[in-house]
C-alpha cells in the first residue's frame, strides 16, 4: 500500500507539476520512509523484497518544491516543519511555523493545521 502512495503523488506531479499538495504529501511520504522502524525495514525486506525509498533531505527538497509554488501553504509549513526538527534544524522549523501564521487559510483543513503549527512553535519555544 505505501508503494501506491508515491506512485498515486508521483502521478499527480506528472498531470499537475503546479499542485503544491502533491508535492507535500510526497515529502511526507519520504519522512516516513526515512524515520521508519528498523524492524519495519527488515521486516519489508524480507517479506516484500524491499522497502520504498526515501531519506529526510528527500522530504526537505520535495517540501520545499511546494513552498515554492505556493508560499504560505500551511499543509507545507508544517510538514517542512517537522522534517527540520528530525534534521536537527529548530531554528528553520520555527521560522516556518512562524510564516503560518501569516497565511490565510485555504481549505477546510487549514483552520486545524493552523492550530498544529501553533502548538508546534510553542513548543519549541524556550
Amino acid at each position: 500500500m505505501v508503494r501506491m502512495v508515491e506512485h498515486n503523488a508521483k502521478k499527480a506531479i506528472e498531470l499537475a507539476p503546479d499542485f503544491a499538495p502533491a508535492y507535500v504529501v510526497l515529502g511526507i511520504y519520504y519522512r516516513e520512509i526515512a524515520i521508519a522502524n528498523p524492524i519495519l525495514k527488515i521486516l519489508a525486506r524480507l517479506l516484500l523484497g524491499g522497502i520504498p525509498d526515501g531519506t529526510l533531505k528527500d522530504s526537505e527538497h520535495t517540501l520545499q518544491k511546494a513552498l515554492e509554488l505556493s508560499p504560505n501553504n500551511i499543509f507545507a509549513l508544517l510538514e517542512i516543519s517537522r522534517t527540520d526538527l528530525l534534521m536537527g534544524k529548530k531554528y528553520e522549523a520555527i521560522e516556518h511555523l512562524k510564516r503560518s501564521r501569516n497565511s490565510e487559510p485555504a481549505w477546510y483543513q487549514d483552520k486545524k493545521l493552523k492550530r498544529e503549527c501553533e502548538r508546534l512553535l510553542q513548543s519549541l519555544a524556550p
